[in-house]
C-alpha cells in the first residue's frame, strides 16, 4: 500500500536483497541471496495489472487479503507496485 513503511524505506535507499522463502518467511538454508534496486512505480495500470495477475495465482485468499488491507487502512486502498530489478 501506498505510505507503508517499506516504501518510505525503499525511497530512502533503494538497494535491496532478496531470497527465496515460505508463505511465513521461513528461508532455507543455502537460499540463494540476490542483490538488486528497488523501483517504486505509482501508475495505477500497473498496480492493476499486478493485482490481476495475484487474483489468478492465488484466488480466494488474494480477495480475502485485500479485504483486510481495506478495512485496516480505512478504505484508503491505494496501492503502487515495487520493480526490483537484479544488480551485476
Amino acid at each position: 500500500p501506498e505510505g507503508a513503511g517499506k516504501l518510505k524505506r525503499l525511497r530512502e535507499d533503494p538497494r535491496v536483497t532478496v531470497q527465496p522463502c515460505d508463505r511465513r518467511g521461513n528461508v532455507d538454508a543455502g537460499a540463494p541471496v540476490v542483490e538488486g534496486r528497488a523501483e517504486i512505480i505509482t501508475d495505477s495500470a500497473a498496480s492493476e495489472a499486478v493485482n490481476r495477475r495475484l487474483a489468478r495465482k492465488y484466488g480466494i485468499e488474494f480477495h480475502i487479503f485485500m479485504a483486510i488491507e481495506w478495512v485496516v487502512r480505512r478504505g484508503n486502498s491505494n496501492r503502487v507496485v515495487v520493480r526490483i530489478t537484479p544488480t551485476a
